[in-house]
Parts: C-alpha cells; structure tokens; sequence
C-alpha cells in the first residue's frame, strides 16, 4: 500500500510531538518544579522560621537578639501606633515602625522539595522498569521509553534516503524537548494562563497522541515501497528456482530431518509470497531424503555477553551518566537556592537551560558522525582481526569524550557562582545530546540505577551552605566511568579478550 508524501510528514510531526511531550516532562523538571512550587504544591510541608532582627539604634542594646515567633508577628498590625497594645514588648514609639518593617519571615520548605523530587524519582525509575514489567503495554501503546526511540526507527523507515537524518532529528528532539516547558514557564510567570491551563494543554497534546498511534501507525511495523519492491521481486525469482528443493528441519531431538519448504531463500533470508522477508532461525541445507545431519549453531550463549568485561563496564557508565544527567535536572533548584536568593534570577538560569537544550538538534549528530567515521575506517582493513579490532575501539573517542563532558558538568557544581550555573548548562547539554547519541544500553537496569538520585537529593537538601561531599561522591563515580573508555584503548587487553572470544566460538562449534 503506498503511503502519500503528505501522510507520511504528519506521522513525523506527530511522533516529534510525542517525543517532545515525553521528553519535555522528563528533562523539563526545573521549569515544572518551579511553577509546582509557585502553585504551592505541597506547601503545607513548609516550616515557618521565626525572624530574627537587629536594630542599628542608639537604643539597639534593648533589642538586640530580639526574636520574635510566628504568632507575634500576625498579631502585628500595619498602623505602628497599635503596636503599643503588646505588653511583652516595650514602649518605644521613635522605633515602633523600624522594628515592624526590620521583621522578616523565612520558611524551611526542605520536605515539600524532597516530596516534589521523590515524585520525580519514581516517574523516572516507573519510565525505565515498566518496559520490563508491561513491556507488552508499552510495545502495543507506543507508551514513551525504548518502545519510543524504536517507534522513531520505525518512522524513518518512510524515508529510506533520509533515514539516518531523521533519526538524528528526533534524538536531536529528544534532549532539547526542555523548551516546552519554558515556553510553558514563560506563559506562566507572563500571566497569560493559569497553571490549570498548562497543565490541560499537556493532557490534550497526550490524548492526541493516543489518536495517532491508533489511527496513523501502522499495526506492525513499516515498509518502504522499495523494500517491498525487492522482497516481491526476490520471492518470484526464488519460486522458480527453488520448487524443487528440500529444505532441512529440526525434530525435538535437534537434529536435521528433510522435508519440503514453502518458503523461498535467497542471500540468507526467506521470503513468504507478499515479500515479507525475514532471517531463518535455523540453518538452511538442501540435500536429498533419508539424510540426517547436525545443525550448526555458530552464535555464543547470551551469558557470555552479559557477564562480559565490555557489558559490565559500559552497563555501568551509561547508568551513571544516565543517573548524574536526571539528578542535575531535579537538583537543579537546590543549586540555584545556594548561588542567589532572587526569584528572578533563579527563573533566568531555569529559562537559560532550556533554551539552550535546542542546540542539541544540531550537537546530537556529531557522536554519531564520529562512530560512524570510525566504524568505516575500521571495515577497509583488509585482515579481520585487525578490522574486529579496530571495531572494537571505535567507540573510545565519542566515549571519552562523552565522560569528559560529564566530568566538566560535576566539577561545575562546586562553585556557587552564576558563571558555574552558565557553564554547566552548557556542558548539560553537550552531555544529553553524546549520551543519546553514544549510549545504547538496556534502560530498566539503569532505570533501578536512577534510584540512587534521590538519597542523593535528600544528603544535598541537608546541605544548607554547600553540598560538598555529595559532589565529591559524584567525582567519584565520574572517576570509575572513565575506566569504560580507556579499557577500549588498551589495545593489548582487547587483542586477548578478542583471541578468548574466539576460541569459545570454537569451542562452541565443537560441542555442537
């Protein structure tokens, strides 16, 4: 069935919507903790701080140290001559209104912030494990998570000679989705909707998005024209050539048996009579009747891959960038609390983030050029160790230079300047967009990794002047993420990991 050009823009609208909105709620978190908190979300958690006053006076020795509890402070009212009716204090009618407008209330709003980032914590860890536990959900309802990027994959399918480009454009999308939410902020703080309002157009949007997948993707996945083309055209072929032939099968021994195939092979792949193609799970060998042989399965056990050195390592750096990247995000306002007092300010280094997450359309290209430049010099090798080897290693720039980024980001949160704040926004952003573009990991593992944020949260909250043993944990961590990066580079340690790797192919083709 040919697709219209036109349908087929509206799908890539449509899912860079999606990813946005999803995306957006995630990296977004500072512009939407700051209007929670301005809607008084949670408020009730907030302590009232008794205000504490000096008077520069010539009769400040009888008010210094002078505290004044909350219940005072309400009893007080805006005409200083009332004043005088308080009997607990003294009567000094020249210094009634400086004592009144000398009084400041402060609040300890720690538990509401740590409620507010809690919620965080478990929508983020929720976004991650679900695609474990409703996998088949999320599968089925395109809810946002890996079955996302795939979903993307899928998009791009309608553009087979702009695949890669619009791949690159929806991950570009997906780290600068904050500016939805400082465009939301903007409108806010601007007056122009309520926070009812937002927050409806956020539910509209979703609701959208559920009409879409429903009515506009397809049910199982995309085909270009010319891949259906080709397979239509591959099956007929086959047809003729291969009528006669015998096709090998399994019995419940695992061994080969004949019997007649009704599908047609070609380079590998089988082909039913739409011109569907797919691989064959079992090896394919045309001999005639009354034979039987041994099948040859030449692929090593998952476990040897995921207990692997290189898994572990990289396992282990994508979770905690991955974890350092969301905690930056929810921390975000705890940081901005330490380096000024201003409202206004705070909100400019919260509209600046966002902002500057739109730079990530063009920088989340750039790992993956990088990947994909080294790849292609490694395949000219003309011997295949040196060529697996080369492989291998092609990660260690984008990698190391990924860790760098993150490394930059952390030493950042040491100086409670307005120029960390700037500087670290920057890096932020270099680091979502080579983490998206670099990373590609099993996102539940990560997502009970995340978890971690949120101890971390509550230890900074408790650090009223300066969070620095949390930052140092964080180096810390920064510290072991470099090893995944420089074990690629030692070239001797890979050369023996790679000569063991296949001498357990053998093995395995051995036992077989």
């Amino acid at each position: 069935m040919t697709i219209s050009m036109n349908k087929r823009v509206l799908i890539l609208m449509c899912g860079l919507i999606e990813n946005l909105i999803f995306s957006g709620t995630l990296f977004g978190w500072p512009a939407l903790f700051y209007m929670l908190k301005s809607e008084g979300i949670y408020e009730h958690l907030c302590l009232n701080m008794e205000a504490q006053h000096h008077i520069s006076d010539m009769n400040n020795n009888l008010f210094e140290n002078m505290t004044l509890s909350q219940d005072a402070i309400n009893e007080i009212d805006s005409n200083a001559s009332d004043i005088k009716k308080f009997s607990h204090l003294p009567d000094f009618p020249a210094l009634n209104t400086t004592i009144y407008n000398d009084i400041q209330i402060t609040q300890d709003c720690t538990a509401q912030e740590n409620l507010l980032n809690l919620a965080y914590t478990i929508g983020i860890f929720a976004m991650g494990f679900t695609s474990f536990i409703w996998g088949f959900l999320l599968e089925s309802w395109a809810l946002a998570g890996v079955p996302l990027r795939i979903a993307n994959m899928q998009i791009a399918d309608y553009f087979p000679s702009k695949r890669s480009t619009v791949i690159t454009f929806f991950s570009g999308a997906f780290s600068a989705s904050p500016i939805v939410f400082v465009i939301l902020k903007y409108t806010y703080d601007s007056g122009l909707f309520a926070f009812s309002t937002v927050i409806l157009v956020l539910v509209i949007l979703s609701l959208f998005m559920l009409a879409f997948t429903y009515s506009l993707l397809p049910k199982i996945s995309v085909k270009h024209d010319e891949q259906i083309k080709t397979n239509i055209e591959m099956s007929s072929y086959n047809q003729s050539m291969d009528k006669e032939n015998l096709k090998l099968t399994k019995d419940s021994n695992g061994k080969v048996l004949n019997g007649f195939h009704d599908k047609h092979i070609a380079n590998g792949k089988s082909y039913d009579n739409n011109g569907n193609g797919h691989k064959d799970v079992e090896e394919e060998v045309f001999i005639k009747s009354e034979e039987t042989v041994p099948v040859m399965d030449n692929d090593l056990p998952l476990g040897v891959s995921l207990w692997s050195l290189a898994f572990i390592l990289h396992q282990l750096w994508f979770s905690w960038l991955n974890t350092y990247m969301v905690l930056y995000s929810g921390s975000m306002n705890l940081w901005l609390d330490r380096v000024t007092s201003d409202n206004a300010i705070a909100g400019g280094f919260t509209e600046a983030f966002g902002l500057v997450q739109v730079s990530a359309l063009i920088i989340a290209p750039i790992a993956g050029l990088m990947m994909d430049r080294n790849i292609n010099r490694a395949n000219k090798d003309t011997d295949p160790f040196r060529r697996k080897l080369s492989r291998t290693q092609s990660g260690f720039v984008p990698i190391l230079v990924t860790t760098i980024v993150l490394t930059i980001s952390v030493v950042c949160r040491f100086f409670n300047t307005a120029g960390a704040v700037y500087s670290s926004i920057v890096f932020i952003t270099l680091l979502r967009s080579f983490l998206v573009a670099v990373a590609s990991a099993y996102l539940r593992i990560s997502a009970v990794f995340s978890l971690l944020q949120f101890p971390l949260f509550i230890w900074e909250s408790h650090s009223h002047i300066h969070a620095f043993w949390v930052n140092m944990f964080c180096v810390v961590f920064t510290i072991i993420s470099f090893t995944n990066p420089l074990y690629l580079i030692i070239t001797p340690l890979q050369k023996y990991l790679l000569k063991r790797e296949e001498e357990l192919e053998t093995k395995v083709r051995v036992n077989c």
